[in-house]
């Protein structure tokens, strides 16, 4: 059924800030369930959970879903050229971009298609396709390690700009283009990138690593349902009746809870934040998700068990978190939290 529904789709493009990508005009494409292709091209996104660049180039009309994608991006910071193509789980996507997902926005709760599809390109060529909608909400559907490409700038800037230009016109023009380009970052960032210093896995740790942990909310009654967001950049919303479910799986490490719940007759909206990044930033730093995602490695060096992540709010307004598994308990910090009401919403009823 998926395989033949056809749709019609937006595109973006994530790269952690001061390390940002730039998709190749022609050599980026996908591939039609009948080897045509349909390229696309963007500037350099700043962001790996947000700030993402829209991508020109997708589909005018509703068509069959593509069932690859090549990617091949320059890294400016990197100085070199990836290249990778990845097979698309059509059925998994058709179904994910036919039905109504749970998700949230700031106001409370909707439910929407997921319409969008976005790349997300990391140091050292870790490549991921997400899907998402409009209310920051997003899934990983596929991973892949991309190719160094032996490509010399003179003939980037070529494939760039278009084949009628000669090449000779941008030799020793590299180092130029990365001063322009660092130039633009903030002072700390810099520094970091003159001393070498790029993660060249981490990205792919994120998207890789998963635990055995459950929500456990207390101090919190008649709590309705939840959203989370993850290190490796899934978010979504659990309805209430998907709660239990959700609790036996084996997940990547979260970065914020946010908790609806009643209160006074009042419908309440929680965000806890374990992230350095500021909750509605717009733009999330190298190391911002590092301390919570070392933490539960930590924990789960110490511990095989399943853990509960415990996140307890107390009478004087604030939360107290813990990772809790066995006889070993890790203190979680938290960043920073926001509690309001939200308006009153039909489908609460």
């Amino acid at each position: 059924m998926f395989l033949l529904k056809r749709f019609t789709w937006s595109q973006q493009l994530f790269a952690p800030y001061g390390f940002e990508a730039e998709l190749i005009p022609v050599q980026s494409y996908w591939v039609l369930h009948d080897n045509t292709t349909m390229s696309f091209f963007t500037n350099e996104g700043g962001g790996w959970r947000n700030r993402a660049s829209n991508i020109s180039g997708g589909p005018d009309r509703k068509v069959r879903l593509p069932v690859a994608v090549h990617l091949v991006w320059r890294s400016s910071t990197e100085k070199k050229i990836y290249g990778v193509k990845i097979d698309l789980p059509v059925k998994h996507m058709g179904e994910l971009m036919s039905k109504s997902n749970a998700v949230t926005n700031r106001t409370g709760i909707e439910y929407e298609p997921y319409y969008l599809i976005s790349f997300a390109l990391a140091p050292g060529g870790w490549a991921c396709v997400r899907l998402g909608g409009a209310s920051s909400s997003s899934l990983e559907v596929a991973c892949k390690q991309a190719d160094v490409l032996e490509v010399s700038y003179e003939r980037y800037m070529q494939m760039r700009v278009g084949m009628h230009v000669d090449p000779a016109n941008y030799t020793g023009k590299e180092e130029e283009h990365f001063q322009l380009h660092l130039k633009g970052l903030a002072s700390d960032v810099q520094e970091r990138i003159k001393r070498g210093d790029i993660p060249t896995k981490r990205w792919r740790l994120y998207s890789e690593t998963k635990y055995p942990w459950r929500l456990d909310v207390q101090g919190i009654r008649k709590m309705k349902e939840y959203s989370i967001t993850y290190v490796n950049a899934d978010s979504y919303l659990v309805p209430e009746k998907d709660v239990a479910m959700r609790a036996e799986e084996i997940k990547p490490v979260p970065v914020s809870i946010v908790v609806y719940a009643y209160k006074d007759g009042k419908r309440y909206q929680h965000i806890i934040n374990f992230s350095r990044a500021k909750y509605f930033s717009g733009r999330d730093r190298v190391d911002d998700d590092l301390e919570i995602f070392e933490l539960f490695a930590e924990h789960f060096k110490k511990s095989i068990k399943p853990a509960r992540l415990l996140v307890n709010y107390q009478e004087d307004g604030y939360f107290r978190v813990f990772l809790t598994g066995g006889l070993i308990t890790t203190p979680i910090p938290v960043f920073e939290t926001q509690s309001y009401e939200i308006p009153d919403r039909h489908y609460w009823r």
